[in-house]
């Protein structure tokens, strides 16, 4: 489940960027409104963003795209260094972002990206624009876009 909602919410980050929700109630219904309580355990799903931006419009998005879920949003530096060091100490985020990178720099992160290659996202894709994505056993964990989807 964690695997297929990462694939959706890179998809959806890739899409678009919309305004901050950190803070909401879940619920998002007026005061006049009937609604239940959730009563059940939400997954937490732990979102790395690269910078200020995608905490002040990627939030709301995704709090709206999936209310089942309990994010916990993590400014991060925009750099794989950063995340190399949360591999490190065990303590990789669920989702992680950078603006920018080197493909020579994500080979280091591998093992802790989703494998994309048989993905309907991945498919979008002619093969050639994904051979230099491909790694030598087949995966394929970043893709070519304006905003690349890890």
């Amino acid at each position: 489940m964690k695997k297929i909602l990462t694939l959706l919410l890179a998809v959806a980050m890739a899409a678009t960027m919309l305004t901050g929700c950190a803070g909401q109630n879940a619920n998002h219904g007026t005061a006049g409104e009937n609604s239940t309580p959730q009563t059940e355990k939400k997954e937490k799903v732990v979102v790395a963003c690269w910078g200020n931006q995608m905490l002040d419009s990627y939030t709301q998005y995704l709090c709206d795209l999936f209310p089942e879920v309990e994010f916990e949003f993590v400014l991060a530096t925009n750099s794989t260094d950063y995340y190399r060091f949360r591999a490190d100490h065990d303590d990789m985020p669920d989702i992680l972002t950078v603006r920018r990178f080197a493909l020579k720099d994500a080979v280091l992160l591998k093992d802790f990206l989703y494998d994309l290659s048989n993905t309907e996202l991945a498919s979008t894709y002619y093969g050639s624009y994904l051979d230099s994505y491909t790694y030598d056993d087949g995966t394929v964990n970043c893709i070519p876009s304006w905003l690349t989807a890890m």
